[in-house]
């Protein structure tokens, strides 16, 4: 008998994915959203929830981000052959310069093992994307760490959406955090280098960055497909 090698990581995990799309756009953020909402009837019958869906406030001015939620392997694979070929998602595509893809799966602690969460694009409300790639051999105290950064972080009345890592080398998590109001980040960064616990965190991280988004203004539903022109 021969002798079987380790289990695929992909299809044995039974946490959910995530897939991050980041657009920079072409047109207005209204012609964006348009299609956006469209495609929905593109992506329900797959399972995939949209869980984010916002522009960034930091850098690029015109950038929006969106993040899904995809519960298997299966789901995936068929919802984005499903995808490149929907005249939706085309007239989404067009509306981008430029428009960049991450697939990640979820960590034990992520949220979106359990119940499900309600899309919050509706909400206005702030966003902070945060991706951490962890030193070589230091998972294990970083995972050991990460709790008490995030009670802090709830401490403060932050909810976190999801918490994903990298499906290849370097190890990288990504966290996505909701909260309310621009006091709450600045109560948060003012007091996180003061904790000892942060600091023991930070020394497993090789590098930190975070972008601040704000959700999209809610805007009424499109009348007529977004390849068809505006509604009457």
């Amino acid at each position: 008998m021969a002798e079987q090698g380790p289990p695929d990581p992909i299809r044995a995990n039974p946490r959910p994915y995530y897939l991050s799309f980041l657009s920079t756009l072409s047109v207005s953020p209204y012609e964006f959203h348009k299609a956006l909402i469209w495609l929905n009837n593109t992506i329900e019958p797959y399972s995939w929830k949209r869980l984010v869906a916002c522009y960034a406030l930091t850098d690029v001015p015109e950038q929006i981000l969106e993040l899904y939620r995809i519960p298997d392997s299966e789901s995936l694979t068929t919802g984005l052959k499903a995808l490149w070929t929907d005249r939706t998602y085309c007239a989404l595509a067009t509306c981008c310069r430029d428009r960049e893809m991450d697939l990640t799966y979820g960590l034990p602690y992520d949220p979106g093992v359990g119940d499900a969460i309600e899309p919050s694009e509706e909400i206005q409300t702030y966003f902070l994307q945060e991706c951490i790639t962890v030193k070589a051999g230091q998972q294990d105290h970083f995972l050991e760490a990460l709790p008490h950064v995030r009670e802090a972080f709830q401490a403060k009345k932050w909810k976190l959406i999801s918490a994903s890592q990298s499906l290849t080398p370097p190890y990288r998590v990504m966290h996505f955090w909701r909260f309310e109001f621009a006091d709450q980040l600045a109560d948060l960064m003012k007091e996180l280098p003061q904790d000892p616990r942060y600091a023991a965190f930070e020394d497993c991280c090789e590098s930190q960055w975070q972008r601040l988004n704000h959700t999209l203004k809610a805007l009424p539903l499109a009348r007529s497909h977004p390849s068809e022109g505006p509604a009457q």
